[in-house]
């Protein structure tokens, strides 16, 4: 069957799959849950101090070569255009809990933005030696639960398989938890509700339109209206309001 993606309902004119209008979704089953992201919404627009934060970007990648390669690559066409890097990379050896908590503290300190490629699942990223029996947890659903409070929170973007599955009845997928935990996680998040190879033209052209657009609905719907990848199209969704913007 289709995996879960709310492309469906905005691709109304004619018969592509191109979305003529931005869409978004709260993964949200009560009003407390409605709540705190409102709260953190809220506060993004009203309470976020002006900083360094508001032009920095962070790019964090597993130990697949391949994605740290394209992680280098984007950090370095970004910071082409004015925006500031900061790359998190796991590497063979190092201890999980070790790596967990680098990834932790990049991410709570708040950056604008903060892209994710590598190998990842319902619950988790993770890492991605060539031997499957070395993969080890590098983010999970408790450490976003363990992060601090901010009222400057990321966009975060997962490049991976599986962030965003928000069809099951009861289980939190990392991107839900990210969006619903509240005053911690994300203020918004862009994933993946199934199975999808990251490539480089998608990531970049999915932060170029985040950091052109009005809206990241806006971002979302254009980025794939450029698209060609029909997996893209259909299994990406925003967890989130589609009439946010990114305050850079």
């Amino acid at each position: 069957g289709h995996a879960a993606g709310d492309n469906w309902l905005v691709a109304v004119d004619g018969d592509d799959d191109k979305p003529e209008m931005a869409i978004g979704r709260f993964p949200v089953t009560t009003p407390e849950e409605v709540a705190a992201i409102v709260d953190k919404i809220i506060r993004y627009e009203t309470a976020a101090p002006p900083g360094p934060w508001q032009n920095h970007l962070l790019w964090i990648s597993d130990q697949d070569t391949r994605f740290q390669e394209m992680s280098d690559r984007l950090a370095a066409r970004f910071v082409e255009r004015g925006f500031t890097a900061e790359k998190i990379y796991a590497h063979e050896g190092e201890a999980g809990a070790a790596d967990q908590a680098v990834v932790r503290s990049g991410i709570e300190r708040g950056p604008l933005l903060v892209h994710f490629v590598g190998h990842g699942g319902r619950f988790i990223w993770r890492t991605g030696p060539p031997d499957w029996t070395k993969h080890r947890d590098l983010f999970g659903l408790d450490d976003v639960d363990r992060m601090a409070p901010k009222d400057h929170l990321p966009v975060v973007l997962a490049m991976t398989c599986y962030s965003a599955p928000f069809d099951h009845p009861t289980a939190d997928s990392i991107g839900e938890r990210f969006l619903r935990t509240p005053g911690r996680g994300a203020v918004a998040v862009v994933a993946a509700s199934w199975r999808f190879a990251p490539t480089y033209p998608l990531s970049e052209l999915l932060v170029d339109e985040l950091l052109r657009a009005p809206t990241v609905g806006e971002a979302l719907q254009n980025a794939k209206r450029a698209a060609t990848d029909r997996d893209f199209i259909e299994m990406y969704n925003l967890l989130g309001d589609p009439a946010l913007r990114l305050k850079h």
